[in-house]
């Protein structure tokens, strides 16, 4: 079984992202650490992208490493310039921030 990564909880969020200010595409997948984003060009794993986008009227702007890419389909990135204090926002807004009872 393949080892799990993520650092954060993940949710379903649909969204539209800019991406270096010259596409545009959607987020699917988010958490505080990255997202999934669905676009049909993908840059290579390594590669780092701009985000802009906005979650419940917050909005949220971030570089962001491609983790990775399946052209056609999207691409994994993990979020590079985030603050913790940001991070901890962002889990809250999504409601990801819950500690297990």
């Amino acid at each position: 079984m393949a080892e799990e990564r993520r650092q954060s909880g993940r949710t379903r969020y649909l969204v539209e992202v800019e991406l270096d200010d010259l596409l545009k595409a959607r987020i699917s997948n988010l958490s505080a650490d990255g997202a999934f984003i669905d676009c049909r060009t993908t840059p290579p794993p390594g590669t780092v992208v701009h985000l802009r986008f906005s979650v419940d009227g917050h909005p949220v702007e971030t570089a962001a490493e491609v983790r990775y890419s399946c052209p056609g389909i999207g691409m994994g990135v993990r979020f590079t310039s985030l603050s913790p204090a940001e991070r901890a926002e962002l889990a809250r807004v999504l409601g990801l921030d819950r500690t297990p009872v």
